[in-house]
């Protein structure tokens, strides 16, 4: 696989809405976003594995969820993947709500929200992109946590990861920390 740079999207119509931004609190919340931006720590890990190897890694958990087995039905491989915008900027989200700043806490949360999605995203598309150079074509993304695949698995995450994305831990329940992190399986077909 080759490398993956990253880089975070513009305030544009998309990251509004989801911001939930009316034009009357655009203005205010542009700074709040670039404040976002300064926060962003991101990194991100994948490897790639035969499905019987990822099938062991993960038992039984895998072979537990139904719903795994639907999204990975026939592949011949399986990506792992994990991307963080680090925990700075749910940090200082966290603050500001404590202080009372609402506004500027909730913005950064959900900028937070949309700019790890938006990582894991480019990530995805990045491994896309070398799949089909390759011949192959690549699944939907598939996480922790979804439908019937345990959180327990995100402790297979962490083993596999071994340090590699360094700041990123479980908090009990099996919910990574920082809080803006996704892991997500993806099916591999020739």
């Amino acid at each position: 696989m080759s490398a993956f740079a990253w880089g975070p999207p513009a305030l544009d119509r998309r990251a509004q809405k989801y911001l939930q931004l009316e034009p009357a609190t655009l203005g205010p919340a542009r700074p709040v976003w670039q404040e976002a931006l300064e926060l962003l720590r991101p990194a991100a890990w994948w490897t790639a594995m035969g499905f019987r190897e990822f099938l062991q890694a993960f038992a039984p958990l895998a072979e537990d969820s139904q719903a795994l087995a639907r999204n990975l039905a026939g592949a011949q491989g399986v990506l792992l993947l994990a991307a963080t915008i680090g925990p700075e900027l749910g940090e200082r989200a966290r603050q500001c709500l404590a202080q009372r700043e609402t506004f500027r806490g909730y913005i950064l949360d959900r900028a937070g929200s949309y700019l790890a999605e938006h990582q894991v995203a480019g990530l995805d598309a990045h491994l896309e992109a070398d799949l089909a150079r390759r011949g192959l074509r690549g699944g939907r993304r598939y996480s922790p946590g979804y439908q019937d695949f345990p959180l327990a698995a995100q402790e297979v995450f962490l083993r596999l990861i071994n340090g590699a994305l360094p700041r990123l831990h479980l908090a009990p329940g099996g919910l990574l920390l920082p809080e803006k992190s996704i892991t997500a399986v993806k099916g591999v077909w020739a």
